[in-house]
């Protein structure tokens, strides 16, 4: 009966220095993670990213603006979100809606007294690809498809009623106004909607096939690099 007491023991011992082993060995990758993600070569990788996003959002819009209601910032600010993180897309967000609005303007004279609800908007669009980057895997699902087109569709709808409150607040209307820019916008938000969810459809093939197998050749070759 003894015996029996002292193997269970000594196995009980074993399984808890196998449990202490693990989360030791979690916690040493938990740091490494950690470590790794705010390395000088991780970080210059994450600046160089968010300059060419930050240009990538106003060139491909302003490339587009003579087609009506169609627009390419809230896709690639999305994006920016999902490869840099809810902080860094945020950054991303800000900046590319500022040189967007800052070429627009030079050369149309509009937008610039709602540039602070197109900044929330597009806020709300990096925070949600921020969230949503931790969530892509290399075989992607049809149904996650069909949700990130979703997810796409009520970002552009959120950006939208966002601006048009401002509209509302910038020529002094009535709330009830507020209803009436939606109504006359409607068709111009019904064909926004519709596009961005199609775009929205294709981001997992971006991202997987496209953005994380470029980046990830590009941080390759730094590391090559500076092991030798």
């Amino acid at each position: 009966m003894t015996e029996i007491i002292d193997n269970n023991e000594i196995s009980s011992g074993i399984k808890k220095e196998n449990v202490s082993e693990e989360e030791h060995s979690n916690k040493v990758a938990d740091t490494e993670e950690v470590l790794q993600e705010y390395s000088p070569q991780r970080m210059s990788l994450k600046i160089a990213v968010l300059a060419i996003f930050t240009a990538l959002g106003p060139v491909l819009s302003i490339s587009f603006i003579w087609i009506p209601y169609f627009e390419l910032m809230t896709l690639t600010i999305f994006l920016g979100g999902i490869i840099l993180g809810p902080i860094y897309g945020s950054i991303q967000a800000i900046f590319s809606t500022t040189l967007f609005e800052i070429i627009v303007s030079a050369f149309l004279g509009v937008g610039l007294p709602i540039f602070p609800f197109k900044v929330l908007g597009f806020l709300l669009v990096a925070i949600s690809g921020g969230l949503l980057g931790k969530m892509f895997h290399p075989k992607t699902s049809f149904s996650w498809r069909i949700f990130i087109a979703i997810i796409g569709g009520l970002l552009t709808l959120c950006y939208d009623l966002l601006v048009n409150i401002g509209m509302v607040i910038f020529l002094d209307l009535q709330f009830i106004s507020y209803f009436a820019t939606l109504a006359i916008g409607l068709p111009v938000t019904a064909i926004r909607v519709t596009s961005n969810t199609i775009f929205f459809a294709f981001v997992p093939e971006i991202v997987n096939r496209a953005i994380k197998p470029a980046l990830d050749n590009i941080s390759f070759k730094k590391n090559e690099l500076s092991s030798t």
